[in-house]
């Protein structure tokens, strides 16, 4: 009995002297050293002039397995200590102890609890590693595990998408406007944090033509050395294109002139879901195969983005909660009259229908003088008090002025993706670390790009 108790004892401190060393060993200082060193070590190897490619593999195989040789005493140590107490306490003379028999079932308990959760994290770690493993092909036994893995416990990054649209909720209402049952169910889960079972919110994969677009932007960024694209909303885009003038103020002052980021992007949000279901589709283009990959990509990111602002709360101000709650009034009372099961697609036509004949506020002209506390005032009651919708169709109908259908999702594509950089780097800590620990989201790898391709990441200041 002494013996067991005695290992139980080393097996727990062994157990939270590790932990403890691990926590020490994150530091951000001290990842950064090893990291480098480990770079510097693989990049020697694979340099090497001297060995071929098969070499240079075996030369990294080689070191992984000396790295798993160097710690697996200690891991059969941490992982056999405590069915060697089982063993023992089993073995033991209970019959002539004190113990009582509610204290022997409560051990007995205990220790296999223990085993089990033993089990579960050496799974945990061969899962892990096996997912992780980028030597060679995978044979039936490997995708076997993986396939037994992925039922057991999802892969940590689903590569997917997630995906928020606006009009998606108004697509799910009955004839007569109100939510079914289902839905009120839903809204009162979503109220309480519960967001899964969302009709509005939806999952797509992360798709080859999106990757090779962020990735391929960056690069060129790089080349021309604009490494301030952190800084931009889309007006850079709006500037390479055309200046600001006739047939382009709703686009510039969309982006330019809404001083609250949330806003804007809700203004864009809404345009490009116009353009994407109201805009003519011309395919006898010989450019339509490449227009229809950045109208894919637009609204992927739109609704992406609308999901990180309006879902996670990234740079969501109490001021766009009012926004955008006026804007979802603005929305039930169009279509509400005319509800009749409507589609997606029929609900966005409906709203521009209802609101292309408006007139958005008149702009503030942005050369008059006033002092800073004005400027931040108007800007300020004009993003709360006038209507988005208008705005949005505006933005739309200048959108689509763009005769050329390829040129126009260039440009949507090139805006959102701005507003993408943009967005990347003003999650927040918090927001990476919290979503990394339940899959991790798509934007938090373009955030490690943009750090990693060159200094695209903004300045403490901005």
């Amino acid at each position: 009995m002494l013996a067991a108790t005695v290992i139980v004892f080393l097996s727990g401190s062994f157990k939270y002297a590790g932990r403890t060393f691990c926590l020490y060993s994150a530091r951000p200082a001290n990842v950064r050293v090893q990291a480098l060193d480990r770079l510097s070590i693989d990049l020697d190897i694979m340099k090497s002039v001297d060995a071929d490619d098969q070499y240079r593999l075996n030369l990294l195989i080689a070191e992984s397995r000396m790295l798993v040789l160097e710690h697996f005493d200690l891991m059969v140590g941490k992982y056999l200590s405590i069915p060697i107490a089982l063993v023992l306490f089993i073995l033991a003379e209970k019959e002539h102890q004190v113990h009582s028999g509610v204290d022997v079932v409560v051990t007995y308990i205990l220790l296999i609890g223990a085993i089990i959760l033993e089990v579960c994290s050496v799974s945990m770690s061969i899962i892990s590693s096996v997912r992780s493993s980028r030597f060679g092909g995978q044979n039936r036994i490997q995708k076997a595990i993986l396939r037994v893995a992925n039922y057991i416990q999802p892969k940590q990054w689903s590569e997917k998408l997630a995906q928020y649209s606006m009009a998606k909720k108004y697509s799910q209402e009955d004839n007569t406007g109100m939510s079914s049952p289902w839905n009120w169910i839903v809204e009162r889960l979503a109220a309480c944090g519960v967001e899964q079972l969302d009709p509005s919110l939806t999952h797509t994969p992360v798709t080859k033509d999106l990757k090779g677009f962020i990735f391929n932007s960056l690069v060129q960024f790089g080349k021309n050395k604009e490494y301030n694209i952190g800084n931009f909303r889309g007006l850079l885009a709006l500037q390479n294109w055309k200046p600001k003038g006739p047939g382009t103020m709703a686009l510039y002052h969309s982006i330019n002139g809404v001083k609250d980021f949330p806003t804007s992007i809700l203004i864009w949000h809404i345009a490009t879901d116009i353009c994407y279901y109201c805009g003519n589709s011309d395919t006898n283009n010989t450019n339509s195969e490449r227009s229809m990959a950045k109208k894919q990509i637009s609204r992927e990111l739109s609704n992406y983005i609308f999901y990180l602002v309006f879902k996670c709360g990234v740079m969501l101000t109490s001021n766009t909660q009012l926004v955008y709650n006026k804007v979802h009034a603005e929305i039930y009372r169009i279509v509400r009259p005319k509800m009749a099961n409507l589609g997606e697609k029929e609900v966005i036509k409906k709203v521009y229908e209802g609101t292309r004949t408006e007139q958005p506020p008149s702009m503030v002209n942005e050369e008059q003088e006033q002092s800073a506390v004005k400027k931040l005032l108007n800007n300020t009651v004009e993003d709360i008090y006038s209507p988005v919708l208008p705005r949005a169709s505006k933005v739309a109908q200048e959108l689509m002025g763009i005769k050329d259908e390829a040129d126009r999702w260039d440009l949507t594509a090139a805006v959102w993706l701005e507003m993408f950089y943009y967005t990347a780097p003003r999650c927040g800590g918090a927001f990476h670390y919290q979503h990394l620990a339940t899959g991790g989201e798509f934007i938090t790898h373009v955030l490690l790009l943009m750090r990693s391709l060159g200094p695209f990441l903004p300045g403490p200041d901005k």
